[in-house]
């Protein structure tokens, strides 16, 4: 069984991409929304939250729109994709996983800074409080979810890489020969003959070891005469 001859399972994976984008985007967007709505009530008075304040996060949005979206169209032309290419492109798939990894690495920015730990100090700061706000726990909470599935799309990224390139190496592989064929014509009852040139390829599959698999045949007869 060769990964090429099952494109349901490869199929399966684009369509977990595809959630765990969409996870990606929600989150972000809850987060992005509980930390401008707690700083403009709170933020002049309060510890401020600052999650998501600089270009890291903008990186992450402009990851996770164009995952959307080719993942989408993907997914809407794969049967095609896959029959006319004999599998998926690996090219795109190692673009991908190198620009989710980036994104993860660029989700941890606010750690780096120690943005996050604003969450500890405004937990302690409201802890003997009556009244809390859950805006910034909802924004941690959500920012902790969007790093988890910011890493699960990047190992996705590399199961789907690495299926790729196996599919890549299991491609046919051709081999040429040419001969000389006689080709016999009935011209007004009397026998011609004429000299054509055929080409016999060999179609051969051979598995991930380079172990033989099958092969057909191929005949290609040219129509420019020549002379015997």
């Amino acid at each position: 069984m060769t990964y090429r001859d099952n494109s349901g399972y490869f199929q399966a994976l684009k369509w977990i991409q595809l959630l765990f984008s969409f996870l990606v985007f929600i989150l972000e967007m809850i987060e992005l929304g509980a930390t401008m709505n707690y700083d403009r009530k709170y933020g002049a008075d309060l510890p401020r939250l600052n999650l998501g304040r600089d270009y890291a996060k903008k990186y992450i949005y402009f990851v996770f729109g164009l995952s959307i979206f080719c993942l989408a169209l993907y997914l809407v032309r794969f049967q095609y994709i896959w029959k006319s290419q004999k599998g998926p492109f690996l090219w795109i798939e190692i673009s991908f996983l190198a620009l989710w990894f980036s994104a993860a690495m660029a989700n941890l920015d606010d750690v780096f800074k120690g943005q996050f730990s604003n969450c500890a100090n405004i937990h302690s700061f409201f802890s003997e409080k009556i009244i809390i706000p859950q805006e910034p726990f909802t924004a941690c909470n959500t920012y902790i979810a969007s790093l988890i599935y910011c890493w699960l799309n990047t190992l996705s990224f590399v199961l789907s890489t690495f299926i790729s390139w196996k599919i890549r190496i299991e491609k046919s592989a051709k081999i040429q020969q040419t001969r000389r064929v006689k080709v016999i014509k009935l011209i007004n009852d009397s026998d011609n003959s004429e000299m054509r040139q055929a080409t016999f390829i060999r179609v051969e599959s051979h598995n991930e070891n380079r172990e033989y698999i099958n092969g057909v045949v191929e005949i290609q007869i040219d129509n420019k005469n020549e002379t015997p």
